[in-house]
C-alpha cells in the first residue's frame, strides 16, 4: 500500500496483487470511510474482517486514531447476511449512541487517489513538538603519536 500510496497510484490499483488473506485492501477498496457505509458490490464483511484482525487494527490505530472503536460498532452490526443498508442504519445508531467519531484515515489514503476520504489539508491538528537530545557527544580521539615506520637497513 505505502509504494502505491507513494506513486499517487489508486486503491485499486495498489491491491490489485494483494494476498488472498489480506483484510486491509478488501477493507479500503469497499468502505466510504467519510461515512463508515459499504459501497455497492461489496459486503460488511470486508470491513468487518479487517475489524476481526486485532493484529493489523492494533498497528492501524497508531496511525488512525479511533479505529479501534469504530471496530467495535462494526463488530456489532455486521454478520454474514447483514445487507448494506441494515449495517449502515446499525452502525450510524451504535456511533449516536456511544458518541463515537468517525476516524480520520485521510492519512492512510493520502496520495491514493482514495476517492470520498476527509481531505488531509483541512486537519487543523498542531502536530506534537519533537524529542531532542540535548546531551553532546564529543567524538573519540587517538592522542597517542604512532612514528611511521622507516626501514634502514640498505641493501646492496
Amino acid at each position: 500500500l505505502a509504494s502505491g500510496s507513494a506513486s499517487g497510484g489508486s486503491i485499486e490499483s495498489c491491491c490489485a496483487n494483494a494476498d488472498a488473506s489480506d483484510n486491509l485492501c478488501p477493507a479500503l477498496i469497499c468502505t466510504d470511510f467519510s461515512t463508515i457505509s459499504i459501497r455497492d458490490g461489496c459486503q460488511c464483511s470486508s470491513l468487518g474482517n479487517l475489524c476481526a484482525d486485532a493484529s493489523l487494527t492494533g498497528t492501524l490505530n497508531a496511525f488512525v486514531p479511533g479505529i479501534g472503536e469504530m471496530c467495535v460498532g462494526v463488530g456489532g452490526c455486521c454478520t454474514s447476511d447483514t445487507d448494506n443498508d441494515t449495517f449502515k442504519q446499525c452502525f450510524d445508531t451504535y456511533r449516536a449512541d456511544n458518541g463515537i467519531e468517525l476516524p480520520d484515515v485521510s492519512g492512510l489514503l493520502a496520495g491514493t487517489g482514495g476517492g470520498d476520504t476527509p481531505d488531509a489539508s483541512t486537519n487543523d491538528e498542531i502536530p506534537a513538538e519533537p524529542t531532542t537530545n540535548d546531551e553532546v557527544v564529543e567524538p573519540a580521539t587517538n592522542d597517542e603519536v604512532v612514528e611511521p615506520a622507516t626501514n634502514d637497513e640498505v641493501v646492496e
